[in-house]
């Protein structure tokens, strides 16, 4: 099914002479292709036979695929690996497709013919033509996603496929091959990562919630948790406070996103206790939430995950600092992105306690330093102004006297 607007089941708009064709050619390129001993039936199940890659609206691509690729499957030898077989096909959709951040604002994302007439489409779309073209020709390949990254705005997707050692390894969609992969480095922060799957996966969702109350990135269930292939992780023990809890059963980490926390983990709670498996600790700040409505609630402190530590962040009211700041954001998405204060900006500085606080307003001077006085110590803060809009702003603490930027 795909999403426009509410549900729309491919029970009610895919033919069944389409389905019973894609049945019929994937079994045919599984005995013509594959190993049966490498590519199991759970494999083959999941990430070749699967007619669909994501929420893309529904089209017959078989045709499309076949005029594109023709010319490269044919020059393909018996002695070619699944590696150079992948290299091949990526490179000639990085011919065809380029990345288009415009796409994402689509009601509704487009098809695969579409995608490829057009010649362009967000991570969704070339994700999903990327995943179904190498499906189309045998190769096992999934889509992998950073729902929201903890360092910057959005999230990400991208690909992998199963090479012939039995090894899943990433590359990007019709942007870069295997090799070239960087979606993941020391200068991003991910907290969760998913495979897409086919099938609902049971143990995804958080049990007994309703469908008011699910968070956006547990709505879909076709997911597992691959985040420790990709990065470093800790399991973190969290105890939330049992006046906000209440009766409740289940709490959530979250990320700070695009002026939101969002939600990334869940866990249920046992003896006032959370157990959150397997996150990124990369430097990460999590805050421990409830959902409810929409809505995220603070049950504990927001910590910084790192390797080996976990350090609660608490203001201390009582114990107040002044403030000279050189910038009023800095973010690394393709490139470190660092902002110098224009002179004559007014400058709000917030405190992060069960939200935030306003605690000091500046209008930045010819030396771009923002100064603040009596401002609570050891605790997360935000920088906004009303004057422009900037929905990319981070969170930082004061270390030493130094901004550390989250």
């Amino acid at each position: 099914m795909y999403l426009v607007n509410g549900y729309k089941y491919d029970l009610d708009c895919v033919p069944d002479s389409f389905l019973q064709k894609h049945v019929r050619r994937m079994l045919k390129t599984r005995r013509n292709s594959l190993s049966e001993e490498r590519v199991g039936s759970d494999i083959f199940n999941e990430f070749i036979l699967p007619y669909r890659g994501a929420n893309e609206k529904f089209a017959d691509y078989h045709q499309t695929i076949e005029n594109l690729f023709c010319e490269v499957i044919e020059n393909f030898s018996e002695y070619l690996t699944t590696r150079e077989k992948v290299i091949a096909i990526n490179s000639e959709l990085t011919k065809i497709l380029k990345f288009d951040l415009r796409s994402h604002a689509l009601l509704e994302e487009p098809s695969i013919p579409e995608v490829l007439v057009e010649g362009k489409g967000s991570c969704n779309s070339l994700t999903s033509v990327a995943a179904l073209t190498m499906r189309f020709f045998g190769i096992p390949a999934a889509i992998d996603e950073c729902p929201v990254w903890a360092h910057r705005n959005s999230g990400h997707r991208w690909n992998a496929f199963l090479d012939d050692t039995g090894l899943w390894i990433p590359f990007s969609g019709a942007e870069t091959n295997p090799d070239e992969f960087n979606v993941i480095n020391d200068s991003v922060k991910a907290p969760k990562i998913f495979r897409h799957t086919f099938s609902i996966q049971k143990g995804f969702q958080p049990p007994g919630i309703s469908p008011g109350d699910m968070p956006p990135v547990f709505q879909f269930s076709n997911r597992t948790d691959v985040t420790q292939l990709y990065v470093s992780t800790s399991d973190v023990e969290i105890y939330p406070n049992p006046d906000i809890v209440g009766n409740e059963k289940i709490i959530y980490l979250s990320v700070f996103n695009d002026q939101e926390w969002q939600i990334v983990s869940w866990a249920p709670i046992e003896n006032g206790k959370a157990i959150f498996r397997k996150v990124g600790n990369n430097n990460i700040i999590y805050l421990p939430v409830l959902y409810k409505k929409g809505v995220t609630i603070p049950v504990a402190h927001p910590f910084i995950l790192s390797a080996n530590s976990m350090k609660t962040i608490v203001p201390y009211k009582n114990q107040t600092i002044n403030m000279e700041l050189k910038y009023h954001n800095v973010f690394y998405d393709f490139k470190w992105n660092i902002g110098l204060t224009k002179p004559g900006r007014n400058i709000e500085l917030y405190y992060w306690e069960n939200g935030w606080v306003l605690c000091g307003k500046y209008r930045a001077g010819e030396d771009h330093i923002l100064r603040f006085t009596d401002v609570p110590g050891g605790a997360l803060y935000w920088i906004k102004s009303n004057e422009w809009v900037n929905t990319w702003q981070r969170i930082f603490t004061i270390e030493n006297g130094e901004q550390v930027w989250y």
